[in-house]
């Protein structure tokens, strides 16, 4: 690289950069300051006094990002918990709970209670599990359900009665 250089009778001279100092250690040293110069610059744009504070802060601030990027993730994992449980708690097919949540959500606005929204969406898609009465007397079945192992039981003693009065 050639910069101009004016010499002391004021004539001006094109010469390599190295050349403008009267030696190579000057003008290795010139860079030298010129380098720490500009790094003290920088450091005191971050506020900090010296590279090794400066290293101390950047690893805060990196343990710092991590920390909120754990923070967010465990609150994420939180709110789909906690909607996952709602929707238990509506009594919503368990198929259908994920699919709930995605279609109250999409229509939630701020402020919103996503539980009554879940509830209105599982109520609209009939994701709603309706309990079968239970029958408390186990000599009636309900037609078309499986018989329980007491009804099973029952009629089974039932009829060994039965067969020993014929025998009788």
């Amino acid at each position: 690289m050639k910069i101009k250089k004016i010499n002391a009778d004021g004539t001006e001279v094109e010469v390599e950069a190295h050349k403008v100092f009267e030696t190579e250690a000057e003008f290795n040293s010139a860079i030298k300051s010129a380098n720490s110069q500009g790094k003290n610059e920088i450091l005191q744009a971050l506020g900090v006094s010296g590279v090794e504070e400066a290293k101390t802060k950047m690893g805060a601030q990196t343990k710092v990002d991590e920390l909120t990027g754990t923070v967010k993730s465990l609150e994420t994992k939180l709110e789909k918990e906690t909607l996952t449980r709602y929707g238990h708690e509506l009594k919503i097919k368990p198929e259908l709970v994920d699919k709930v949540i995605i279609l109250a959500k999409a229509q939630a606005k701020d402020g919103d209670d996503l539980r009554a929204l879940m509830e209105q969406e599982a109520k609209t898609l009939g994701a709603i599990v309706v309990e079968k009465a239970k029958e408390t007397d186990p000599k009636k079945a309900i037609i078309g359900n499986p018989k329980s192992q007491e009804q099973l039981d029952l009629e089974k003693a039932e009829a060994e009665e039965m067969a020993r009065f014929r025998n009788m």
